[in-house]
C-alpha cells in the first residue's frame, strides 16, 4: 500500500485537514504535534516538513509498521506509540498540538477520552477533532452505516437495532456515535478546556451510495445546511 506516497500525501482528504490544521500553529514556533488515530500519518508528515515535532498514537500495530516504513521513506523522523486513546502513555502538559480525525466518536467512555487529551496538552495547546454530527442525515441515511446518536432514548434504541437485533453487520465503521453541539461543548469544557469551537467540517463530500449523479449532488449541497451537516 502507498507505492505512490506523493499521490496520498497531496489528496484531497489531506488538504482539507491541513487548511483547518495549518492556521492554528502556523508562523509560531516550533510546535510538539500529535495524532490520535494517526493510521500512516500523512498530516504528521506534513507537519514534520514544517519543522515540527511528530507523535503519532494508534491502536494498529499494522497501521504504525505502515507510517514508520512511509517515514523512512520521506527520510521523516516520527514517534509512534501503540496505545488505547482512553489511557494515553503520554506524560502531562506535553503536546502543543493535537489533531484526531474521526476517532474520539468510536470510544463508549468520552469524557473520558477527551480529559485524556486535555491532560497531555500543554497550558496553550490546542486540540482539533473531527467527528460525525447528530442531524438529519444521522438519523436517516447514516442508519444504513450503524451509527447511533448521542442523545438519550435514541442511542438506546440505535444500539438495541443495530448492535442487538442485527448483531452489529450494518456497523460499517465499527461502534460510532454522531454527537449533538451541546453534548461536545459540555464534555469539553468538563475536561478543562477553556475556549471550546464546534462548527461544520468543510470537506470534500462523497456520497456514491446513492447511485444518482444529480442526487448525489442534492446530497452534497444540503450537507452545507445545519440540519443535515455529516461532520
Amino acid at each position: 500500500a502507498y507505492e505512490n506516497i506523493d499521490k496520498y500525501l497531496h489528496s484531497q482528504e489531506v488538504k482539507d485537514v491541513l487548511k483547518y490544521i495549518e492556521p492554528l500553529w502556523g508562523g509560531k514556533e516550533k510546535c510538539t504535534y500529535m495524532e490520535i488515530g494517526c493510521g500512516p500519518s500523512l498530516i504528521g508528515l506534513h507537519m514534520f516538513k514544517k519543522g515540527h515535532s511528530v507523535i503519532g498514537i494508534d491502536s494498529s500495530h499494522e497501521a504504525l509498521k505502515l507510517a514508520q516504513n512511509i517515514y523512512q521513506r520521506q527520510d521523516a523522523n516520527g514517534f509512534f506509540v501503540c496505545a488505547d486513546i482512553n489511557n494515553i502513555p503520554i506524560k502531562n502538559n506535553s503536546i502543543d498540538l493535537l489533531y484526531g480525525g474521526g476517532v474520539i466518536e468510536h470510544v463508549n467512555d468520552l469524557d473520558n477520552v477527551v480529559s485524556e487529551l486535555y491532560r497531555i496538552m500543554k497550558p496553550s495547546g490546542m486540540a482539533f477533532n473531527t467527528v460525525p454530527y447528530l442531524s438529519l442525515g444521522s438519523l436517516s441515511y447514516r442508519q444504513i452505516w450503524g451509527n447511533i446518536p448521542d442523545f438519550p432514548i435514541l442511542k438506546q434504541i440505535a444500539e438495541f437495532i443495530h448492535i442487538t437485533l442485527l448483531g452489529g453487520k450494518h456497523m460499517r465503521f465499527g461502534y460510532e456515535k454522531s454527537f449533538p453541539i451541546y453534548k461536545l461543548k459540555k464534555t469539553f469544557y468538563k475536561a478543562g478546556f477553556k475556549r471550546v469551537n464546534v462548527g461544520f467540517f468543510d470537506c470534500a463530500l462523497k456520497f456514491e451510495f446513492v447511485g444518482n449523479k444529480r442526487l448525489e449532488n442534492i446530497f452534497v449541497k444540503l450537507a452545507k445546511y445545519k440540519l443535515f451537516w455529516p461532520m
